[in-house]
């Protein structure tokens, strides 16, 4: 596909040989790179645990990705580096003032408080591509430095789950 795309641009002008080459060279090295590192961030084991059971837990059978907080980072020092600490008990004074305050905003959201949710809702994570796209559109960047573009942009490397899970 990639060399077909890089024909592609010869033909269209829009590309000299030397640019598709050193693309594909890029791209080559950086798979084999992502490769390696995916095969050893522990992505692949798999959970031979028990679903636990109680007031607040999840119902529900065959959980999906039970071990993904422990595969190794791609790029923080752990993956519970920035994690929040526990939510309050269930039933306790905190809990019951936080899911007050849930129910309160959604029984009569300001109009800011529902044109952020139907947002939300209606583009899910298109607002984080956006930008890029419009970036590259802009900028009319090369695959090359396209590829710079999205290794540097925050959606493609703040994730701490491997490229063979998204």
């Amino acid at each position: 596909m990639a060399a077909e795309l890089g024909q592609t641009r010869l033909l269209m002008g829009v590309n000299y040989r030397s640019d598709v080459d050193a693309g594909f060279a890029l791209g080559q090295a950086v798979a084999q790179k992502a490769l390696a590192r995916a095969a050893t961030d522990g992505s692949d084991a798999k959970w031979t645990g028990t679903i636990p059971t109680g007031p607040g837990f999840w119902v529900g059978k065959d959980p999906l990705e039970p071990l993904q907080g422990t595969y190794k980072p791609w790029l923080m020092t752990r993956g519970d580096q920035f994690r929040p600490g526990p939510p309050p008990a269930v039933g306790s004074p905190e809990f019951q003032e936080e899911l007050a305050l849930l129910k309160r905003i959604n029984s009569s959201p300001t109009p800011s408080q529902r044109a952020i949710a139907l947002d939300i809702a209606a583009k899910s994570f298109d607002r984080l591509w956006e930008p890029a796209y419009a970036l590259v559109l802009r900028e009319r960047l090369s695959v090359p430095r396209r590829c710079g573009c999205w290794r540097r942009w925050p959606p493609c490397n703040s994730t701490p789950t491997s490229p063979r899970t998204m």
